[in-house]
């Protein structure tokens, strides 16, 4: 009787139990399910598809699935992808492009015999997309066709089929102010130059088309929107700007790379890859003096914690390579050194009187720096007539392997080591490694900095040419 009575009481329980597994279940995967893409490719069965996406210059896998016998396939996203352009790769190299924006759901349809002509998309981003992909396509097949025929009037012919597609290339951004696709499109324009003014002189002015041309490059490019990040156009016209419109002069870079970051400072996503990327360029570039756009961006947004991104324990160091770096940059007037010579002589490089000085940090047990010192030292053996000289620091403290190496060579130049540390050389000089070289006017300002022998035969070469050009007339200084 115990049993009978409680027997339905226990059904009941384990029926609610069952519901609430099935409803936490349903919740977890509607959560588990942000984003679902539906695939039907007619020609496919049983094989992987990948969903890839676009980043600056790069392509990156985002998911993989499978097609099953009947060329269905879904991907299943537990977060919502960002917006961008995004790739259906599939096997044999074969892939085509399809944009995500902010809806959740998307079905894909085409056939294998014609990927892009034959895809249906159930959402207006894709359909926008590949409206303006097929007429493009069918535009670009007529005006090869007429390439290669024998019309006599194909010139002409032609650029009505280029007038065809410029109409129909406005029509279709008007038509589609919401496309995603149209932002794609935009950004890839240039600005129209008008016709320059007349200079004072009655000519055209030659820097007008430039600066115009420059000024105006963004105009069409909604710098507001990260998703232009994950398209194929924005790194490259991104990289041009910077790299061939954009004078390379460092302070003509900072004022841009500033102008810019200004313009993105609305979108934390523009702002980040804009900051990051500039200081990872102008880190790693090869132009003598550019690191001082690296400077810049590091004094300005990493030390005064812009660059919300970058972990403490990293910007500790970013604030230590600040130190290492602004005192030598080129320019500037190279920091004092006062130390020993290898007769025990105080010597100042202050003092040291030439129209061009050496400064040279090297270590007489450095495999490096004994290579690259008999090249150095050529160099000024061959220039110290002209007036050259020299400023040879020791980076280390122990002089008696530095006085042998130096009598072993006959390094007859300005020889120096610091055995009482009295100088801060490492961090004024940024003499993390050897060696390094470094070369001084008349006035001890930096002309040239961290160059091989070779690079330093070069600017010599190019300094006493035009020294010899202003002042024909001028003997050389001997020493």
């Amino acid at each position: 009787m115990i049993k009978l009575r409680f027997f339905p009481f226990l059904i009941l329980l384990i029926c609610c139990l069952l519901s609430s597994i099935k409803i936490v279940a349903q919740n977890q995967s509607l959560k588990q399910t942000a984003f679902k893409l539906n695939l039907s490719i007619k020609g496919l069965a049983n094989q992987p598809v990948y969903l890839g996406y676009y980043f600056a210059d790069k392509q990156y896998i985002r998911d993989t699935t499978n097609f099953d016998a009947q060329g269905q396939a879904a991907f299943q996203l537990e977060k919502m992808p960002e917006k961008g352009m995004y790739l259906i790769v599939l096997e044999n190299k074969r892939w085509f492009e399809i944009v995500i924006d902010s809806a959740n759901m998307l079905s894909i349809s085409t056939d294998t015999s014609d990927l892009p002509g034959k895809l249906q998309a159930s959402d207006y981003q894709n359909k926008a997309f590949y409206y303006y992909l097929n007429t493009l396509s069918r535009l670009s097949k007529e005006v090869e066709s007429l390439k290669a025929g024998n019309d006599p009037q194909k010139d002409s012919l032609i650029r009505l089929k280029e007038q065809t597609f410029m109409g129909f290339r406005d029509r279709f951004l008007s038509e589609h102010p919401g496309s995603f696709f149209g932002k794609v499109l935009q950004a890839s324009r240039d600005p129209e130059v008008p016709e320059p003014p007349k200079a004072s002189n009655g000519r055209p002015d030659s820097t007008w088309q430039y600066l115009y041309y420059k000024n105006h490059y963004w105009d069409y490019t909604d710098l507001s929107d990260d998703g232009l990040l994950r398209t194929p156009v924005f790194y490259s016209r991104f990289e041009r700007f910077f790299d061939k419109v954009v004078a390379q002069i460092p302070d003509t870079l900072i004022v841009e790379i500033e102008r810019f970051i200004n313009k993105v400072s609305g979108n934390k996503n523009m702002f980040r890859y804009v900051v990051h990327t500039m200081a990872t360029k102008y880190e790693n570039t090869k132009i003598m003096g550019q690191d001082k756009v690296l400077l810049y961006l590091l004094d300005n947004y990493y030390a005064k914690n812009k660059a919300w991104w970058v972990e403490e324990a990293d910007l500790v160091k970013i604030v230590d390579r600040i130190r290492f770096m602004k005192n030598n940059q080129i320019g500037m007037k190279a920091v004092n050194m006062v130390m020993e010579d290898s007769l025990g002589r105080v010597q100042s490089l202050y003092q040291v009187q030439a129209p061009y000085t050496i400064v040279y940090f090297w270590d007489p047990g450095c495999s490096h720096c004994q290579k690259e010192t008999p090249k150095v030292y050529e160099v000024y053996e061959k220039y110290k007539a002209k007036g050259l000289r020299s400023y040879v620091v020791c980076t280390e403290r122990e002089k008696e392997p530095w006085l042998k190496y130096v009598r072993e060579k006959k390094l007859n130049w300005l020889n120096v080591i610091d055995v009482y540390p009295r100088n801060n050389f490492r961090v004024d000089y940024d003499v993390m490694t050897t060696p390094q070289l470094f070369l001084l006017d008349e006035n001890k300002q930096i002309i040239a900095k961290k160059i091989d022998a070779e690079t330093l035969e070069k600017i010599l070469e190019n300094e006493f040419s035009k020294k010899a050009k202003a002042n024909p007339n001028a003997k050389a200084k001997r020493k």
